[in-house]
């Protein structure tokens, strides 16, 4: 009998990516790793934004090897929404696509996926706004770049409807616990 070839995953991320908040960092991409059988490369860093993981993507080591997917997933709060608002989100933006840029000029054949903003226990009401605007448009991305495969939308799960957790899903006010990394999984 032929095995089912394996499929390879390269996370690029934050520290939710890496399973901050969860018990033992069993966080999200540890949860769909078990649940799918895929072989998971995790390269998620604390605080990351944009600017920091351009840079991690221009190292020729991050990139290395033959991925099927690669996972992109960082946080709004740690671009600076919650400081200098519309700022954020056009530099989330503009980085967000810069990074699926560099992944698909190193990586031709992987389908790149992003994952979609989350809640963060500081946003206000301006940042809601500013939160949901962003997460229509970027879940509109897979039609208008044929770089992006998908989107996963995590807001619509976890958002309370004023840009911060549900009760009983966060840990602090960046990060989910385990309830949230489940939903988020």
């Amino acid at each position: 009998m032929e095995e089912k070839p394996t499929t390879r995953v390269l996370i690029l991320g934050s520290s939710v990516a890496g399973g901050s908040g969860a018990s033992d960092r069993y966080g999200w991409v540890a949860r769909l790793r078990d649940r799918t059988g895929w072989e998971i490369d995790n390269r998620a860093v604390g605080g990351s934004n944009t600017t920091k993981t351009i840079a991690t993507c221009k190292m020729k080591q991050t990139l290395a090897g033959d991925h099927d997917l690669i996972i992109i997933g960082l946080s709004l709060g740690n671009e600076g929404l919650d400081r200098t608002g519309a700022k954020a989100v056009d530099s989330f933006r503009s980085g967000l696509q810069e990074i699926v840029t560099i992944c698909r000029s190193k990586q031709r054949n992987a389908k790149i996926v992003l994952a979609g903003v989350y809640p963060n226990g500081k946003f206000l009401k301006k940042h809601h706004i500013l939160l949901m605007d962003f997460h229509k448009e970027m879940m509109e991305w897979p039609q208008s770049n044929p770089d992006v495969f998908g989107v996963i939308d995590f807001l619509t799960k976890l958002d309370d409807g004023r840009g911060r957790w549900k009760d009983g899903t966060f840990t602090d006010k960046s990060h989910p616990n385990d309830t949230g990394h489940q939903i988020m999984a």
